[in-house]
């Protein structure tokens, strides 16, 4: 049997495959995704405590006390911000990658429907 030329286009073996490295990827990213959630708790943490510390020994009103605090600790709250922003970008790639694998799900799905349409020649 000879298959009809696909111009270009995947076999649902193709697709199989490329769905079995979009999952390894995802899996990936979800070690990324734990390892940046740890880090962005820890430096939360210690964000927070910081903030704790320099609050008490601040004095003054308790408005400008809060401005100290957020000038003393600036440095330990940025940190701790790019951390958040890291996990939501690992988050933000992460469902991209699920809606490759259903928009690959769907084209493979196609292509086995139209292969079992197509009348195949004996040659």
């Amino acid at each position: 049997m000879t298959r009809p030329e696909t111009r270009g286009t995947l076999t649902p073996i193709e697709v199989g495959q490329l769905l079995g490295k979009l999952t390894h990827e995802i899996g990936e990213r979800l070690d990324q995704l734990r390892d940046a959630d740890y880090e962005h708790v820890r430096l939360k943490a210690e964000y927070d405590r910081a903030a704790a510390i320099a609050f008490k020994q601040c004095t003054g009103s308790i408005e400008a006390r809060r401005n100290m605090v957020v000038e003393m600790c600036h440095g330990r709250r940025l940190a701790a911000e790019e951390a958040a922003a890291k996990v939501r970008d690992i988050k933000a790639r992460i469902r991209l990658l699920e809606t490759r694998i259903d928009v690959g799900r769907s084209y493979g799905a196609a292509l086995r429907a139209e292969a079992a349409a197509l009348p195949w020649m004996e040659g």
